[in-house]
């Protein structure tokens, strides 16, 4: 048994109750099949979905009825980081039916609609100008209500001038809760109540998440008040904590790719340098729509390649930005980044031969 293997099946030992995994089934071809032939039993948890696709490519519930079922499940998952590992209180046979009903009540978490990383939103198109009026009116802050402290403050009465904070206008997302890193990242920033509707009634959750640097174990705390009710609700200061945390990673994981596939360009730069342009171009690829990892990581060796001339490039921003897509309009800026280092790889085959 692997060093892995052997602190996983250790670390669910110290939990109570009975053992489960929650996969992230968009990591594998077909990870119903590899269930099947593995022999382990499981349920898709998005089972409502009209999509068949989305359906297979969603989280699935694999029951582990011991620790050899935990073992052929690593042996499956490999080096993927696609399992969180959970342990749930015997309740006989509805134990299995408590944890899928839980766990797809948490496949769906709420965040701040007004947040960094959010699509640019017009105040009038969405109903938020209305919206924040109505939650203003809500905490007695109503266009018009000077009247009123003047009238009370001239009978003696003393108001505070302070403008209420308003609570942050929240939109339903897909949650991420098969990926052990996002896990990882979530749970120390959660307080005691998001906890609780994190975990139901879970004694522990254990994740082997790369991107936190080792396999952690987080037992259920004492105390935890009653489970509220709703979605799990993610601040804007836990959602602003969270993507540094994942942006912090992303950069580090690029600048290795980046190291990888072009040791003698990066090798003619500092440390420091490389990390800072790293980011820079980053965020330049974000400002043209650039969303994935992966698209991240190839704009950035395409300027490493060009010692940044690309970034310069009006006919090659406006590609990639949609301005000027040729007969690439229905491609995203992901998918444009994939063409333009296609067209590189080609042009160097080229000047080679």
């Amino acid at each position: 048994m692997t060093d892995i293997a052997a602190s996983l099946i250790t670390a669910l030992d110290a939990l109570a109750g009975r053992k489960f995994a929650v996969v992230d089934a968009a990591r594998f071809d077909d990870l119903r099949v590899l269930l099947a032939d593995a022999g382990l039993a499981f349920t898709p948890l998005y089972r409502d979905e009209a999509d068949e696709e989305v359906e297979a490519a969603g989280p699935f519930l694999v029951s582990l009825p011991d620790r050899t079922a935990a073992r052929r499940l690593l042996a499956l998952a490999g080096p993927e980081p696609a399992i969180v590992w959970w342990a749930w209180p015997d309740q006989g046979e509805d134990t299995e039916g408590a944890i899928e009903r839980h766990l797809r009540t948490i496949n769906m978490v709420e965040i701040p609609l007004d947040r960094p990383d959010g699509e640019p939103f017009d105040t009038d198109e969405h109903g938020l100008g209305e919206a924040r009026a109505a939650l203003a009116a809500d905490h007695g802050a109503e266009p018009g209500h000077g009247h009123h402290h003047a009238h009370d403050e001239a009978h003696g009465h003393q108001h505070d001038h302070t403008p209420p904070e308003l609570p942050e206008l929240l939109e339903p997302v897909l949650f991420r809760h098969a990926d052990p890193n996002v896990m990882a990242m979530l749970l120390p920033l959660l307080d005691a109540g998001q906890v609780s509707r994190l975990m139901g009634d879970a004694t522990g959750i254990v994740v082997d998440a790369p991107d936190a640097g080792a396999l952690r174990s987080f037992p259920r705390p004492n105390g935890l008040p009653e489970k509220p009710a709703g979605w799990l609700k993610i601040s804007g200061r836990q959602y602003g904590a969270l993507g540094w945390s994942q942006l912090d990673r992303t950069r580090h994981r690029i600048v290795d790719f980046l190291r990888k596939t072009a040791p003698g360009l990066v090798n003619r730069t500092s440390e420091q340098d490389l990390v800072s342009n790293t980011a820079s171009w980053m965020g330049e690829a974000k400002s043209f729509g650039v969303r994935s990892e992966a698209a991240l990581g190839r704009w950035c060796y395409l300027q490493l390649i060009t010692v940044g001339s690309i970034g310069k490039n009006r006919d090659i921003v406006e590609f990639v930005s949609g301005q000027n897509p040729g007969n690439n309009r229905s491609a995203t800026a992901d998918e444009r980044v994939r063409i333009l280092m296609t067209m590189a790889a080609v042009n160097a085959h080229m000047v080679r031969t």
